[in-house]
């Protein structure tokens, strides 16, 4: 059965010596064969209470970071804690294009906040530089909560872990650390029964937050854990990669893989804020970055044509590089995202259009079992896909395939390539979120410009498909 780590109750010393050992042990912590998280846990003499010499193989260490009672003390009087709202002020387009490598940038004195309307849970997306060292002026958590779970990856935590734990202890909340594998496979219910045992072990209280840190993976899995456990504790939203920054972390959307597809299993459960720390893109891989502008690049299709136009002035690597350009993006996507959930919460109609792309995207991730395209390179292809159906169909303006293809290859993202059974792509478009009566589709007929479709008919649809081999 798979374990979970918590952080223990470590000395700054302490902390950074474990830190270290997490690059040593990092081969030995990825995902077994049944997708949970792998323990390895620390039983040096290092730690306080001796190395714990009581846990037996297989259990988890619940402990404690330290905790400035103090500030406890503040919010169970109904003391507010000092917090600083966000900035609301917008950069424009940024007129610099940086060559080479993303460097690290000086901290952005002026983040970008966006509001996100949701009737019951209205809240703000922040972007910035720096926003890591930055939590404790923009998260304020519900009162009484003592202790906040913060759930992430080796890789992540080794990165900025020690940043959001300081962050989080200076508005007085006690912090859990758990360590679950990188990669979607390991979105699926074995990790999320881990969770919960975590949850349960600290114990997790219903006035208590979880803090996901991390990408698409970790955003989704821990918010569909704070939603149902106890009912439904508040999240946090910490986004460290481009597409959870542009999409995933936004708008309250959680679950979880099953065999029969793509996050089938889940809850709307929006969080108290989201925070993107734009510097953390510095250490994305490349791939993650390019998979992160698919989603980009729909913004353009359905809703924001100067998306497509930033990408098209600047070369394909230097989308990849630029730092001012990639703030620009998030905050036009961000903007974007928020509107449109605004509107719909919990996709009865409107939402939908967010999904260009995704209905032959998400067949693609399922088919392939999750552990050959990255999310944003099966959406890739499914827009080539939406873009030529809406050709045959009429819907869309000639050209706009090739459109497609241009925006995409020029970042590097997959334009096809593809072929599975045609029983088998229907069968999990079927259970597309979308389905009515058959499978409905998301067409874009010329940028800036979104509808969605009632069932075609299945030979224009077959034809199509057969175009992405």
């Amino acid at each position: 059965m798979a374990d979970l780590r918590m952080l223990a109750d470590l000395t700054d010393t302490e902390r950074h010596q474990w830190l270290e050992d997490i690059g040593r042990r990092r081969e030995r912590c990825r995902p077994g064969g049944n997708g949970g998280a792998r323990v390895v846990r620390s039983r040096s003499p290092s730690v306080r209470d001796g190395g714990r010499p009581d846990l037996e193989p297989g259990q988890s260490a619940v402990e404690d970071i330290p905790v400035d009672e103090s500030v406890v003390r503040q919010r169970a009087a109904g003391t507010a804690v000092a917090s600083r709202a966000p900035s609301r002020r917008r950069r424009g387009v940024a007129a610099a294009h940086l060559i080479g490598m993303i460097t690290a940038m000086p901290k952005d004195p002026t983040p970008v906040s966006i509001d996100v309307p949701i009737p019951t849970d209205p809240y703000k997306i922040v972007i910035g530089r720096g926003l890591l060292d930055q939590i404790s002026e923009y998260l304020v958590p519900p009162r009484l909560a003592v202790r906040a779970a913060l759930v992430t990856s080796d890789n992540i935590f080794e990165l900025y872990g020690e940043r959001v734990v300081n962050e989080l202890e200076k508005i007085g909340l006690r912090v859990h650390l758990v360590i679950v594998p990188d990669g979607e496979e390991s979105k699926n219910s074995e990790t999320l029964e881990e969770c919960y045992v975590a949850f349960g072990r600290m114990p997790l209280g219903r006035r208590d937050i979880v803090v996901a840190l991390g990408g698409g993976v970790i955003g989704d899995l821990a918010g569909f854990a704070a939603a149902t456990w106890a009912r439904g504790v508040p999240v946090v939203q910490i986004a460290t990669t481009l597409v959870a920054q542009v999409d995933s972390a936004i708008g309250g959307k959680t679950g979880i893989n099953i065999p029969a597809g793509k996050n089938l299993v889940g809850a709307f459960h929006q969080p108290l804020v989201v925070l993107s720390d734009t510097e953390t893109l510095r250490t994305l891989p490349e791939r993650e970055l390019r998979a992160g502008l698919a989603e980009v690049v729909k913004y353009g299709f359905i809703a924001d044509t100067a998306i497509l136009d930033l990408l098209n002035a600047a070369s394909g690597p230097e989308a990849l590089t630029d730092l001012d350009l990639l703030d620009e993006l998030v905050r036009r996507s961000a903007v974007v995202k928020a509107r449109v959930v605004g509107d719909d919460v919990t996709e009865a109609g409107g939402r939908e259009v967010l999904n260009y792309g995704h209905t032959v995207g998400h067949a693609i991730e399922t088919l392939s079992s999750y552990n050959q395209y990255r999310h944003g390179e099966a959406v890739s292809i499914g827009m080539v896909f939406a873009a030529r159906l809406g050709e045959k169909l009429g819907v869309s303006e000639p050209g706009l395939a090739d459109h497609t293809v241009r925006a995409l290859s020029q970042l590097g993202l997959p334009t096809g390539g593809v072929s599975y059974a045609k029983a088998d792509v229907w069968d999990v478009m079927s259970r597309d979120k979308k389905a009515r009566a058959g499978v409905r589709f998301v067409l874009c007929p010329r940028p800036g410009e979104v509808v969605v479709i009632d069932p075609p008919d299945t030979d224009v649809v077959n034809e199509v498909l057969d175009s992405l081999a």
